[in-house]
């Protein structure tokens, strides 16, 4: 339900209204408009509808997000998410994740709203380009998250986020047989000792659908990464490594050398060897299959196969 029909528009300039009336809204605003979505994420039934906050010059200045009856809440844990990864990694780290000008409760449904920002360009020759550009920036943050939040695993944790994943995705006969191999080989390094995983924060879907860019100069001293990223919703925590690597390589057409240059720096901040690297991908995809939510099982097969077709060459190189 992320269509912004007359009814949703309703809603949320009703909802704008209130926060008017108020005083909560600090920016003027002359209403809410269809928001065109214009990547190729997928959507899903709890989905938040979205609209585009414009100004009293009609520029855009916010986003709002208004959760439906399928998941009232997934807003709010959007914005829960956001604020306590925020507050692990500091003020620094901590700039590229956005808080929002007005949160709370609305006839039921929980919302947010964001200030509005760039997305990254569509136009094929310019987004290859923005892309090599801030390629960079978002591998020496995803390195410094790593070194920041890297913990050892609880007892419990070795059990419920490895141990449990590996074994069914061992005897998970959808996928290729290399995948159920390297699930195997993960559990028997577990069950020797000879691998002790390690737990990072993990955001759920690092590409360049959640990448905003600062709307103007003006505000590029508030984010210094360069870089703003998005939906926290389904954020881990005490997460996986490797996966936000692994899937911003894929999506980003990450040179080879790059990679494995990255694969290599994150191997020797999480004291791992170069055959841990598969476990824990898919340990964290046996994970994603076990929470599926409204993601249709179709989509994560798909996405699970093409994951592992570009991982596994890339790893296998490290050897």
């Amino acid at each position: 339900m992320n269509t912004n029909g007359d009814s949703v528009l309703e809603l949320h300039n009703s909802l704008l209204g209130d926060l008017r009336t108020s005083g909560r809204l600090k920016v003027p605003i002359g209403g809410a408009r269809p928001l065109v979505e214009r990547d190729t994420k997928v959507f899903t039934a709890d989905s938040p509808t979205r609209s585009l906050v414009i100004g009293s010059r009609g520029e855009p200045v916010a986003v709002l997000f208004v959760s439906n009856s399928v998941d009232v809440a997934y807003v709010a844990r959007n914005v829960e998410k956001a604020a306590e990864a925020k507050r692990m990694l500091g003020d620094d780290l901590g700039s590229v994740i956005l808080e929002p000008l007005a949160q709370g409760d609305f006839r039921s449904f929980s919302f947010a709203l964001w200030p509005w920002h760039r997305r990254m360009t569509s136009v094929r020759g310019l987004a290859y380009l923005q892309r090599r550009l801030l390629l960079p920036h978002m591998l020496a943050w995803l390195r410094e998250v790593t070194e920041r939040t890297v913990h050892d695993t609880y007892s419990d944790e070795l059990g419920t986020a490895f141990t449990q994943h590996l074994k069914q995705m061992a005897q998970d006969h959808r996928f290729p047989l290399p995948s159920q191999d390297l699930s195997q080989q993960g559990l028997e390094r577990l069950e020797s000792g000879s691998w002790r995983p390690r737990v990072v924060l993990q955001h759920k879907d690092f590409c360049h659908w959640n990448i905003l860019l600062p709307r103007d100069r003006s505000h590029r001293r508030q984010f210094p990464r360069g870089f703003i990223l998005i939906d926290w919703a389904g954020a881990n925590l005490r997460g996986y490594p490797f996966f936000n690597l692994l899937l911003l390589a894929q999506y980003s057409r990450m040179p080879a050398s790059v990679l494995r240059a990255e694969l290599l720096s994150h191997c020797r901040i999480l004291s791992c060897e170069t055959c841990d690297v598969m476990p824990y991908l898919l340990a964290a995809l046996g994970f994603i299959g076990t929470h599926l939510g409204h993601f249709a099982e179709s989509d994560y097969v798909s996405m699970f196969r093409k994951t592992i077709q570009f991982s596994l060459p890339a790893v296998r190189s490290l050897d």
